[in-house]
């Protein structure tokens, strides 16, 4: 958050001003419209600023009332302030005066009230909305910033917990004191517009690329999958390949982009264990029993599965690594691939804006630009923010599960310019589905609503235990017209990765094998077109 500056004594609002600005909250309706959703009686203390509260209390009565959108009559603003502070005893007899006085009531020396001012001394050529706007903007302005220094001085009986809830909604006090005033409105076409045109880049998954074409800057994207369905290894694969494409791109002069995978479920180790296992591709069974690099394979003396690996993918013999040599490999060139463990003390409990600081804290002060980030996972976040604000899951899980996405897509995917995919679980029931069934993403986990503001959305069902083939419905996507499209991979655990099925096929609510499914006549899903084919053009829709 960055306020404005403290205002000096001089630009602070003089009590003249301020009876200025009532005069047109009086009278002029569109100030009044403005200042509704903005101002209201908390800013105004009930000792030092008693009259101005009492005031705008009696001017938002009587404006939702028949008087709406009308100059408020004298008469009834002034027997509404009588009642209301006969009502509330906001104000006594001497302050009571001073607001209401008429000429009649006055002795030597005395001057009128300002409600009878506004009405009877206030010419009606003097009422400038935009100088009243102005003045409602720097009041605003003014009593965040005192707000923001008052709550810094915390007192001892304060918990401390409650400090980021205050800090955000401080923040979204200055926020709305710098927009107001500003024209919202904007011609179709500026004269200073330029387009800006999709970046559509490779997710390093094949079958991610094959169907959406990639992924695209600015975008937050879903993943959807039962319990231990294979989010954690789509998550990790997406940004351990990002990564080493980020490395390519930079050999080749651009700037270094950072691929990062954020947890607040799982340990960093385990997603440590993960990544680096799809990274040098070695066996994750393996991998998690050695208690020593000596315990790796170095070439040239190489398990049978190294050996096999080699030949199918036709590396010649000289360039064979064994398994320590790849894992030196991996970290050697992923340098830009981090981990941001939200289960350690003191982390995840900011929601979004407290991942979106620690980033751009990275960019400030090491110039790092994004390139993907993966969540893991949605539930998890907003579980750990609640407990922290100590708010109630059952009246507010569901809505910040909902608006999670939309925070990402504006705090982190459009801030920084990158890619952000989110995972989360479905509900109980829906993990009693068997392989092949079709899945939503309204069965999303404790949110309906959560795919709403994603761009993509990719549902994973139930893993064959047999086959360990999984179909993939893409139940969301505001591109490329593959809504509704299907798609069968391999969930390969040992090497902790996904790839293309594209000899099995789905029909109906069964996993098939494409040979079979071509024999017996009901091939329900063809292999997905290349990106490029002409032929499918029209699917894509608008850019």
């Amino acid at each position: 958050m960055r306020p404005p500056p403290r205002p000096p004594d001089q630009l602070r609002l003089t009590d003249q001003e301020l009876d200025v600005l009532f005069v047109h909250l009086l009278r002029c309706p569109p100030v009044r419209f403005e200042a509704r959703s903005r101002l209201t009686t908390q800013h105004f203390d009930a000792t030092t600023r008693g009259p101005y509260r009492l005031l705008l209390d009696v001017i938002y009565t009587l404006d939702t009332g028949p008087y709406h959108g009308n100059e408020l009559p004298f008469q009834v603003v002034y027997s509404q302030t009588v009642y209301n502070n006969r009502r509330d005893g906001i104000l006594d007899q001497a302050q009571l005066f001073r607001l209401l006085a008429t000429p009649d009531d006055l002795q030597s020396g005395q001057i009128v009230g300002l409600l009878y001012a506004a009405y009877h001394e206030y010419p009606a050529e003097q009422l400038v909305v935009p100088y009243a706007l102005d003045l409602l903007q720097r009041w605003l302005r003014e009593r965040a910033y005192d707000r923001l220094q008052q709550e810094l001085v915390m007192p001892q009986d304060r918990f401390p917990g409650a400090m980021p809830g205050i800090i955000e909604s401080i923040q979204t006090e200055f926020e709305a004191a710098e927009a107001f005033g500003k024209d919202p409105f904007s011609s179709l076409l500026p004269a200073d517009w330029q387009p800006k045109p999709l970046i559509r880049e490779p997710s390093g998954c094949d079958f991610i690329d094959k169907m959406m074409g990639g992924h695209v800057r600015r975008d937050a994207n879903g993943i959807i999958g039962l319990f231990g369905g294979g989010k954690t290894t789509l998550g990790s694969q997406i940004v351990t390949r990002c990564g080493a494409l980020y490395q390519a791109a930079a050999t080749r002069g651009e700037p270094l982009r950072h691929s990062i995978y954020v947890t607040y479920e799982e340990p960093e180790h385990d997603i440590r264990t993960r990544m680096l296992v799809a990274a040098a591709q070695i066996p994750k069974p393996k991998f998690e029993e050695i208690t020593s690099w000596d315990q790796l394979t170095r070439a040239p003396n190489l398990d049978p599965y190294e050996r096999q690996m080699y030949e199918e993918s036709g590396v010649p013999r000289s360039d064979w690594q064994g398994e320590y040599e790849r894992l030196v490999e991996a970290g050697r060139l992923l340098t830009n691939v981090h981990i941001v463990d939200m289960r350690a003390p003191g982390r995840g409990i900011g929601w979004v804006d407290e991942l979106s600081a620690m980033i751009e804290r990275k960019r400030q002060m090491e110039g790092w630009q994004i390139g993907v980030v993966v969540i893991d996972y949605v539930n998890a976040m907003v579980r750990r923010y609640l407990h922290q604000r100590n708010l109630e899951y059952d009246r507010h899980l569901r809505h910040y599960i909902g608006g999670t996405p939309l925070r990402c897509k504006e705090l982190i995917a459009e801030r920084f310019d990158c890619c952000t995919w989110l995972l989360q679980q479905f509900t109980g029931e829906a993990n009693k589905r068997k392989p092949g069934v079709p899945m939503s993403h309204a069965e999303a986990g404790e949110a309906k609503n959560f795919a709403e503001n994603l761009v993509f959305c990719l549902a994973f069902g139930a893993i064959d235990p047999h086959r360990h083939v999984v179909r993939v419905d893409y139940t969301k996507a505001r591109r490329r017209g593959i809504q509704g499209m299907s798609a069968v991979l391999k969930h390969n655990g040992d090497f902790q990765r996904f790839d293309s099925a594209d000899d099995y096929t789905i029909s109906g609510s069964e996993i098939i094998q494409r040979e079979h499914a071509e024999l017996a006549g009901h091939l329900d899903v063809p292999p997905p077109p290349p990106v490029d084919d002409p032929k499918k053009k029209w699917l894509e829709g608008p850019e």
